[in-house]
């Protein structure tokens, strides 16, 4: 499989080739997409992953020469399974762009730049499911403002790690930078019981992903499971060895207290069955 850009037209407007091969190099056939004005595609890299396809770079969706950051699947015929752009605002002459791709377990992790205005970017990587649904995007984040892109994306053991370039100081030199993100599993809390609970029952709440660490808050305890006694909202944080953190949506327990015991204030005999007649305040 050859993938590459070409010129549709006199009007320098460029499209995406894609032409498949036998072993041998023999031709099977070809498909072009964009070169229309508004259509038009820059395309720094392509990956194949089983039967299909990706093109990743930019395209021109706007007269105003306006650029987003797109993602392309194609199966091997080759024919469009979907089209992903990474759209921002609308900035006439920018160049969003995604500058790596990389693909694990049926999941893509891209990595590129999105414009702010017309000569200030930021950084962005995203990743996505094989539908093109986003599962999370990140921007990292800056000291100033300026030439911020990424340039590359690799994952490892539910750690992504992206360079790129960096404003840390001022003016628009970025300083080289390595960026490591936690992606493993979000904990959530595991109730044993109901939310409301007499105080005389017990509530177990526990962490649903096993970790090298926990901390409970309110508490500061450090097991997987705690045992509640107090009403409060309570989450859990979880921390793998080498630092990365989890931090769960929070759980609202309520305590209910014991009923108030009835107060004896009167103890009589029945004359007649002689039997005791006890009279309480009931108050509880």
């Amino acid at each position: 499989i050859c993938i590459s850009n070409v010129t549709a037209s006199s009007s320098v407007n460029d499209a995406i080739v894609t032409s498949v091969y036998d072993a041998s190099g023999s031709f099977i056939h070809q498909a072009i997409s964009g070169g229309s004005l508004t259509d038009a595609m820059n395309l720094p890299g392509a990956k194949v992953d089983g039967n299909n396809i990706y093109f990743y770079g930019s395209k021109n969706t706007g007269a105003g020469m306006q650029y987003k950051a797109i993602l392309v699947k194609l199966n091997s015929s080759p024919a469009l399974i979907w089209e992903k752009v990474f759209s921002t605002a609308v900035v006439n002459f920018s160049d969003d762009k995604i500058f790596d791709l990389f693909i694990t377990d049926s999941l893509l992790l891209v990595a590129g730049t999105q414009y702010l205005n017309s000569s200030l970017t930021n950084a962005f990587i995203a990743k996505l499911d094989s539908n093109s649904t986003a599962i999370w995007q990140e921007v990292p984040s800056v000291n100033y403002a300026g030439e911020n892109k990424m340039y590359s994306i690799v994952a490892n053991n539910s750690r992504v790690y992206t360079s790129g370039t960096i404003n840390d100081s001022k003016g628009f030199n970025g300083d080289y930078a390595l960026y490591k993100y936690c992606d493993n599993a979000i904990p959530a809390v595991i109730n044993s019981s109901s939310n409301l609970v007499c105080s005389n029952q017990n509530s177990i709440l526990t962490s649903s992903v096993s970790s090298s660490s926990y901390l409970w808050y309110p508490g500061n305890q450090t097991t997987q499971s705690i045992n509640v006694t107090q009403t409060g909202n309570y989450f859990v944080k979880n921390i793998e060895a080498d630092g990365c953190e989890r931090i769960s949506d929070t759980l609202t327990i309520s305590i209910k207290p014991a009923p108030t015991a009835p107060s004896i204030c009167l103890v009589t005999v029945d004359s007649l069955s002689t039997h005791n007649i006890v009279t309480w305040d009931k108050t509880g």
